[in-house]
């Protein structure tokens, strides 16, 4: 589509599901710039809990996932030890007082809110009304 001052039409897919709520572009939380929170990102965090975490842990393992360098991420995606071990470190250094954790708690309750919304619209979706091709 393209976006005129008479349609506000959107221009591209992505902008229209920007625009819709269902992908978000890069956040600015104080002096923490995320990256988009998709699929992928939270199946990594989910994925490495080793057992229930506090709050704090949580928050400090999205802003990891959403701000270290991907490669860095991936680096110990597959080892649960190793990617508690990256978080602590990243928490550490990088989450100076409880306002830099506040403010990305909020970030990251919104950025759940829609995980939880959107896991609740995928259980209960109704069968699809139409057929795309097939039998």
């Amino acid at each position: 589509m393209k976006k005129t001052k008479e349609t506000q039409d959107l221009e591209t897919d992505d902008e229209a599901l920007r625009e819709a709520g269902m992908r978000e572009g890069t956040r600015t939380s104080g002096k923490f710039k995320l990256r988009p929170c998709v699929p992928g990102t939270i199946s990594i965090i989910r994925s490495n809990m080793l057992e229930k975490r506090d709050e704090f842990w949580f928050v400090a393992a999205f802003a990891f996932v959403h701000t270290a360098p991907l490669d860095d991420v991936l680096a110990v995606d597959s080892d649960p030890v190793a990617f508690n071990k990256a978080v602590r470190k990243w928490q550490i250094e990088n989450i100076a007082d409880l306002e830099e954790q506040n403010e990305l708690s909020r970030l990251v309750s919104a950025a759940w809110d829609k995980v939880n919304a959107s896991e609740t619209r995928a259980q209960h979706a109704s069968a699809p009304t139409g057929s795309s091709g097939g039998k």
